[in-house]
């Protein structure tokens, strides 16, 4: 950070590893760690330039280019599918969780267009709606990421006494999430997390954003911390609830 005047941090589900969108051992997760870095460097320099940049894992064009099979090949193995809307979903909890001034995607340039442009375009929409809805818009602009003290982080090993202190665990507590000790292989039926506003004279709202990577899940109980439980519905391409705290009022914003 005292260096560069800026940074594009890889949220990819690399061909070449086992990390996936939807088990301990993910983007999603591995990107909580970024927060309090991302912090640290905007406190430093005010004008630091913060982006992210996304792969899906796949290879379109010549296969050659990719030292193992396509992640959507590793996902099909597994009997799952890889769709736009689960791009779509993984990708969009990047962006709540770290809100950066751009999302770039990484495609090769043999990778035919109309083979990935579904994909690009499921992007494209997620960002488009931050300035379509009010709502987001809002959020976006002056929510407070809230972070759940209740766990720790599972990445714990090599943190320094400097580091304890520091808020990583973003995660929202589930119903369908299984019993710890996690381990790297843990699949996580559903991610979510919440921004806060609390600038309206003691009346918070919260925004709930969460997606289930690998089906829509019904009915699912999420704890906000210092609010409570819900009850909603959670889709591949991922759902925003607004939180009211007066009346405690839960509404599907998309």
């Amino acid at each position: 950070m005292f260096i560069w005047d800026g940074g594009s941090s890889a949220y990819y589900t690399h061909n070449w590893s086992s990390i996936t969108d939807f088990q301990v051992y993910s983007p999603q997760i591995e990107a909580m760690n970024w927060v309090f870095m991302l912090k640290e460097a905007e406190r430093i320099n005010p004008d630091f330039w913060f982006e992210i940049s996304i792969w899906d894992g796949n290879f379109w064009g010549d296969r050659k280019y990719g030292p193992t099979p396509n992640k959507s090949s590793f996902y099909n193995d597994l009997h799952q599918s890889y769709s736009p809307a689960r791009y779509a979903g993984y990708a969009q909890f990047g962006l709540w969780l770290l809100r950066p001034r751009v999302i770039r995607e990484f495609r090769h340039s043999s990778d035919p267009l109309a083979d990935f442009a579904p994909y690009f375009s499921a992007l494209a929409e997620i960002v488009d709606r931050i300035y379509s809805d009010e709502t987001l818009k809002h959020f976006w602009r002056h929510g407070e990421l809230v972070a759940n003290n209740k766990r720790l982080h599972p990445y714990q090993v090599g943190i320094t006494s400097e580091l304890l202190k520091e808020e990583r665990w973003f995660l929202l507590d589930t119903n369908l999430h299984p019993p710890e000790p996690w381990t790297l292989d843990t699949e996580i039926p559903v991610y979510a997390l919440a921004l806060v506003d609390k600038d309206l004279h003691g009346q918070r709202r919260w925004l709930v954003y969460a997606h289930a990577p690998i089906e829509n899940r019904r009915d699912v109980l999420i704890t906000i911390p210092d609010y409570g439980q819900i009850k909603i519905d959670v889709n591949v391409a991922g759902s925003f609830y607004l939180i009211e705290e007066q009346g405690r009022v839960v509404k599907l914003i998309l």
